[in-house]
Formats: structure tokens, C-alpha cells, sequence
């Protein structure tokens, strides 16, 4: 696995995994970066990648000095298991 990387044209974060990209799709509001979908190659399913993923871009967000809008399920998930990204929630 690689870095994340923020793609703004794509309006996405991106991470290349051995199995392929995994990617977290956004949309930037004022207010906060609404986080709406989140995959992971097939082959990476159930190896933590899609978790290690979502952990690193709350991390670029909170870097960021950002708030999230938590659409996506998954990211949604993430939360509830890591209480310590829950002052990134936009309120």
C-alpha cells in the first residue's frame, strides 16, 4: 500500500493497494467535506485495508484542520469503532 492521496478533479481520496485502488469519494462544502462512498478492491475485502484507508483520510482531514459530513456507511462504522475522530464530525 501506498499513501493517500487527495484527487480534487476526481473529488476523491485515493490509496493504491496491491489488490488495486481504493478510493473514498467526497464533496467539499463550506462547512465540511461530506465523506459519501467509500471501495475497496474485491481482493482486499475482510484485510483491514478498507479500515487503515478511512483512518488515514480522517487523519489528512484532521490535518487539514477540516470538519466531515459522515455519509458513507463504512466511514460511518469507522467512527463508531474509533471515538477518537469524533470531534471531526461536523455538529
Amino acid at each position: 500500500m501506498t499513501g493517500i492521496r487527495d484527487n480534487t478533479s476526481a473529488a476523491r481520496f485515493e490509496m493504491q493497494t496491491e489488490w488495486g485502488l481504493a478510493i473514498l469519494d467526497y464533496h467539499d462544502t463550506l462547512d465540511a467535506i461530506s465523506l459519501d462512498h467509500t471501495e475497496v478492491p474485491e481482493g482486499a475485502a475482510g484485510k483491514g485495508v478498507g479500515a487503515r484507508f478511512v483512518l488515514g483520510v480522517l487523519d489528512d482531514i484532521r490535518a487539514r484542520g477540516r470538519k466531515i459530513i459522515p455519509r458513507c456507511p463504512f466511514v460511518q462504522r469507522m467512527l463508531k469503532l474509533h471515538p477518537q475522530y469524533a470531534d471531526l464530525i461536523l455538529s
